[in-house]
């Protein structure tokens, strides 16, 4: 099971807090991703999208885009 994921997969990875902002029956959770290797660092904004459906909470949306 140990191999099936490489060394270095969550080496460098930093979430900061985020935001939340509930709508209704809606949520959305934004976040800021930085990763780095050695020294190339990358930034990432992340968005997601939870619906209330059945009185449970589900992910309607998931994105991850870099940030130029």
């Amino acid at each position: 099971m140990t191999n099936a994921v490489p060394a270095n997969a969550h080496n460098g990875r930093v979430f900061d807090e985020g935001s939340i902002k509930i709508y209704r029956d809606s949520d959305v959770v934004m976040s800021h991703l930085t990763t780095s290797v050695e020294d190339v660092v990358h930034h990432f904004g992340k968005t997601r999208v939870f619906v209330k459906q059945e009185e449970q909470w589900r992910c309607g949306s998931w994105q991850v885009a870099p940030i130029l």
